[in-house]
């Protein structure tokens, strides 16, 4: 089992798997803004229960492995490229009263896409609470081509029924699609409407994935020392626990480290038929986005050592680098920000040792 969407909130006020909300982040001033970092996401999985936990990095090579068998290529920006490349904020370009759209021009508004997420505000900073103080986060319902005054524009027509007032200072600001944006795709694997435009969601063998936002899974941590990065897992959710590895952790293998902090392309990963567990950890690189997995890993230059969390897939300011095997491995077991996200767990929460049936 693994789970459709990235976590939300519920209607009882829980993280969950459940369509129809915007993805669980930090971003001071919205509504829903949670700390969804590695350390932050234990207690509000275990309002469920202690046997509950984010997801796993087994989830994450299913939905690799998903791609290799389905499509018989290792990259998925070639078949689906996920939400990658939709980052472009501007603002009004015409002031209006007591409204539900905001006017740009021609050019500006062929930027935007029906069904993602916007806000607005007077600024376009993410981590600001300025950034929706205009109008929180909410879905592109409409878009239309209007004249006012004698000057053509774009009406970007937003999903509220509270009206708001706009300036030519009044910024529009592109946010993580909303959990089930997938949903009316046929089959089960695609985007809405373009599998390759950078600006949408997919899903593939039903759950979507790259919906603008990292995901931190929540039995994964890291160790990195001067050579390299030590991966553990916690088999059991109750074993998890802040700043650190847990109780009765795994390790299941090594990301090698060079001398410079940086992104670098996958050329491989980790392939062993006795332990698909360890998978996703890269293992040699390449200078490409057109060759190998046409993913990317940040790695820390050698001088660096800490705790890191795994945010897997990218988030819609990653470009190139994103991708179902792409990671971040910069980030502090306590980070958390807009562009980090959750999921829950599937099965992967309390599971024995992977072995090959002999």
């Amino acid at each position: 089992m693994h789970a459709k969407y990235a976590a939300g909130y519920n209607s009882a006020g829980l993280l969950s798997s459940v369509s129809g909300v915007q993805p669980a982040t930090m971003r001071p001033g919205s509504e829903g803004s949670t700390s969804i970092s590695f350390n932050g996401q234990i207690a509000k999985w275990r309002e469920w229960g202690n046997q509950y936990c984010g997801s796993s990095l087994c989830d994450i090579a299913f939905i690799q492995l998903m791609l290799e068998i389905k499509y018989a290529v290792l990259g998925s920006a070639q078949v689906m490229t996920g939400c990658r490349s939709y980052s472009t904020t501007y603002t009004a370009a015409a002031a209006e009263t007591g409204v539900t759209r905001v006017l740009l021009t021609p050019t500006q508004g062929s930027y935007f896409v029906v069904g993602s997420c916007v806000s607005l505000g007077s600024t376009n900073d993410r981590a600001k609470a300025t950034t929706y103080d205009v109008c929180d986060i909410t879905k592109i319902l409409s878009m239309e081509d209007v004249t006012v005054d004698g000057t053509a524009y774009k009406a970007v027509n937003l999903d509220t029924e509270t009206p708001f007032n706009t300036t030519t200072a009044t910024y529009i600001v592109t946010h993580p699609w909303q959990t089930g944006s997938t949903d009316e795709v046929p089959g089960n694997d695609g985007s809405p409407t373009n599998n390759t435009s950078g600006k949408e969601p997919c899903k593939i063998q039903g759950i979507e994935v790259m919906v603008g936002a990292y995901e931190v899974p929540g039995d994964t941590t890291l160790y990195e020392d001067a050579e390299k990065y030590t991966v553990y897992l916690n088999r059991k959710a109750s074993d998890i626990a802040e700043n650190g590895n847990g109780a009765n952790s795994v390790t299941i293998g090594t990301i090698p480290k060079e001398t410079d902090a940086a992104w670098k392309y996958i050329a491989e990963l980790n392939w062993d038929a006795n332990n698909q567990e360890a998978y996703m950890l890269a293992q040699t690189f390449a200078d490409s986005s057109t060759a190998g997995y046409r993913a990317g890993v940040y790695r820390d230059g050698a001088v660096t050592t800490s705790w890191r969390v795994w945010p897997a897939f990218g988030h819609l300011d990653v470009w190139s680098y994103c991708g179902f095997a792409c990671v971040l491995l910069n980030s502090g077991l306590s980070a958390a920000n807009w562009g980090l996200a959750a999921r829950a767990c599937g099965s992967g929460g309390n599971r024995g040792e992977y072995k090959l049936k002999e």
